[in-house]
């Protein structure tokens, strides 16, 4: 393959390098090459959710967007690594349920074929949460995939949107106005599920769960010996 590749007219090959330089640039980093296994780190252990509790943080910049490119490379590959160890069960299911929270999703780097493994992922007992800003944000990403990924899932919960887009599907399934759906309180969601009519609800407030008081004194230090123990 390389030596076909390799042989192309110089014009083309001059395009392929001017395509892939700038992503092979983003592994230059020599912290990266350290995490990735080249600095004497331990690899992560991308399976390591599937086989008992335990999480993985992968955090970025909101302003600097030079690393999207890693984190949706880390994302792809970790559902790899995943449905991988799901297809090698007898049940051909994860023993330990994994969810995949992908926040501020339509900026991460486009993963390939998306819509496909937000539905295919879900038998292996992999789930999927897609948080957007707006659908016209991720249209702009994924283009016509964008409607298959949303469809896709089975449940969405949708704060007052401010984009003519995002408002007009939520009209068409509540059977309501595009003007009535924007012109609703910044403290109203509207909870879609597959199957179940649509609903408009008060935001839920976190202060409000059973267990916040946990996570408040996790959070502040609270119970730590507890916890290490």
């Amino acid at each position: 393959m390389w030596l076909n590749v390799r042989s192309t007219a110089h014009e083309t090959w001059s395009c392929i390098v001017n395509s892939l330089a700038p992503r092979m640039d983003a592994y230059r980093s020599p912290e990266l090459l350290a995490l990735l296994g080249g600095g004497g780190l331990e690899p992560v252990d991308m399976e390591l959710p599937g086989r008992r509790p335990a999480a993985l943080f992968v955090v970025i910049s909101d302003v600097d967007r030079s690393l999207d490119l890693l984190a949706g490379v880390f994302v792809a590959q970790a559902m790899r690594a995943l449905v991988d160890l799901a297809d090698s069960q007898p049940s051909r299911r994860l023993d330990q349920p994994v969810r995949f929270i992908l926040d501020d999703f339509a900026n991460m780097a486009p993963m390939r074929e998306m819509d496909v493994w937000v539905a295919a992922v879900r038998s292996r007992e992999i789930w999927v949460t897609i948080c957007v800003q707006s659908l016209s944000q991720l249209d702009a990403r994924y283009g016509p995939s964008a409607e298959t990924i949303v469809g896709n899932c089975d449940a969405r919960v949708v704060f007052t949107p401010t984009d003519l887009r995002t408002a007009r599907d939520v009209a068409v399934r509540a059977s309501r106005s595009a003007a009535h759906v924007l012109g609703r309180g910044t403290d109203r969601v509207w909870v879609m599920v597959r199957g179940m009519p649509v609903e408009e609800h008060g935001r839920y407030l976190l202060e409000r769960h059973p267990n916040w008081q946990a996570f408040w004194e996790a959070a502040h230090g609270g119970g730590r010996g507890q916890q290490e123990s």
